[in-house]
């Protein structure tokens, strides 16, 4: 019995690096702006924020041979550096579907390389499974509109402030470009 309780224990666990989920909020923008974090650049006028517990040695930032924070197959856009609260917020384009969409660090190429396609292998081959969904539904507020890059900006700075105040320097950056 013991057994199969550390079992279920260590299929349950999070990915590496990945303690858990405490925000998740969807947004739109007015005027789309491009999602450099990803190969091609694509044009971004929606997606989700979030708020990730993550571990802090994974998130120091690196010159080289750093990881890579990803939901599902994109390269999440980090915002600050995270690792002094153990708490990240980044975004995504599009609304994932939690029930198969994975969060997970890995090292890949920079993200501005990474195709969707790199970064679903990427998923496959470290075994990244998915948080339960009705845990991200539980954390999961409405949506929101804001009309640019720099208001979304705004918000993310009110986000930091909130989850991890020790990176409020770029905080106060952000609230200097937004209308918000």
């Amino acid at each position: 019995m013991i057994f199969l309780s550390l079992i279920s224990a260590v299929l349950a666990a999070p990915p590496a690096g990945v303690h858990g989920v405490t925000l998740i909020q969807p947004f739109e923008l007015k005027q789309a702006m491009t999602y450099q974090w990803q190969a091609g650049a694509p044009p971004m006028k929606t997606g989700t924020l979030l708020v990730v517990q993550v571990d802090p040695k994974q998130a120091v930032p690196r010159q080289a041979g750093g990881s890579n924070l990803y939901i599902g197959g994109t390269p999440a856009a980090v915002t600050h550096p995270g690792y002094k609260d153990a708490t990240m917020v980044v975004f995504v384009p599009g609304s994932p579907d939690w029930s198969s969409t994975p969060i997970f660090w890995a090292q890949g190429d920079l993200p501005e390389r990474t195709t969707l396609k790199d970064g679903l292998q990427l998923a496959k081959t470290i075994g990244a499974d998915p948080f339960p969904a009705a845990e991200m539904n539980r954390v999961t507020l409405p949506p929101i509109v804001v009309n640019n890059e720099s208001d979304l900006y705004g918000h993310v700075a009110g986000l930091i402030d909130a989850h991890a105040p020790a990176d409020g320097d770029f905080a106060n950056g952000y609230r200097l470009g937004s209308s918000q």
